[in-house]
């Protein structure tokens, strides 16, 4: 009997043992699923410079978004490592987001409540860097060493805004256009600005044109600084051009309180000879 009992826990320990070993082979193959999924998520992005024929790829989101592919009726849902085509509609809701990495290097992101249509074609039926945001906000990281012949514009409703290689934001059907680095070009109704870094432009609705640059507004700073902590470009890129537009902001208001010194100045020499006049001519019983 003693015999019998100590087969019987020699047998539970063992089957404890392989069971134990189960689990710990779940988790690797668990951790090698995760690692191969994030795999292949990066292959997919390196992937879209090569012979692939998608335009775009989403690198990073929250909450839920959609898309609709072109000639579609359906909207699917947007995640990690989705491929893009030309004339696909993306839509993001009032608490979501979404960041895309474009062929070229471009990064594109949608802040909530957006709907922004991809790549338009050229006669050719080829794609080019011509996109369309309907509604909402888009954040535009044009690679450097864009040129005329490589273009990049965004077309809202009432306006066109054209980069050579520039982080800018664009607010649709009206609002801002904000460049933080690079210079933007906005046309409307024939009336054509462009936006240095550090500057923006409004597309108002109750105008037809389009008013002069002016510094970036405190709001717009706030909005930049979310748009740091919330983005996946580089950290180290972000700071550089954050010290950039704190630099020109410091710089602008000092060249206007030297404006300001010497205008006050020319006021107060422009004065002072009229004042002495009165003071010579003066009647002593106004003392």
């Amino acid at each position: 009997m003693k015999r019998f009992f100590l087969n019987l826990c020699l047998f539970t320990i063992f089957l404890t043992a392989v069971s134990l070993s189960s689990t710990d082979n779940a988790s690797i193959n668990l951790t090698k699923n995760i690692k191969t999924s994030t795999a292949v998520v990066s292959t997919t992005v390196s992937t879209l410079n090569s012979e692939d024929s998608s335009i775009a790829i989403s690198i990073s989101l929250n909450g839920l978004v959609l898309y609709k592919p072109a000639n579609a009726t359906y909207w699917d849902e947007v995640f990690m490592g989705t491929k893009f085509y030309p004339l696909d509609i993306i839509k993001t809701t009032s608490t979501s987001f979404c960041e895309l990495q474009l062929k070229q290097g471009h990064v594109l992101r949608l802040d909530p409540g957006s709907m922004f249509t991809l790549n338009d074609l050229d006669k050719d039926n080829k794609p080019i860097n011509k996109f369309k945001l309907s509604v909402g906000k888009v954040w535009a990281k044009v690679i450097k060493g864009t040129t005329d012949s490589d273009g990049f514009t965004i077309e809202t409703p009432h306006a066109s805004i054209s980069v050579k290689g520039t982080l800018f934001s664009v607010l649709a059907p009206f609002g801002n256009v904000s460049a933080f680095e690079g210079i933007v070009e906005v046309l409307r109704n024939n009336v054509r600005v462009l936006v240095e870094q550090g500057f923006e432009t409004n597309i108002d609705p109750d105008s037809s044109g389009l008013p002069d640059a002016e510094p970036l507004s405190d709001e717009t700073m706030q909005s930049f600084d979310e748009f740091s902590d919330n983005s996946s470009l580089p950290d180290s890129e972000l700071s550089d051009i954050e010290k950039q537009l704190r630099d020109k902001s410091k710089q602008k208001q000092q060249d206007q309180q030297t404006q300001s010194n010497s205008s006050g100045t020319a006021a107060g020499s422009a004065l002072a000879p009229t004042d002495i006049g009165k003071a010579l001519t003066r009647p002593l019983w106004m003392d």
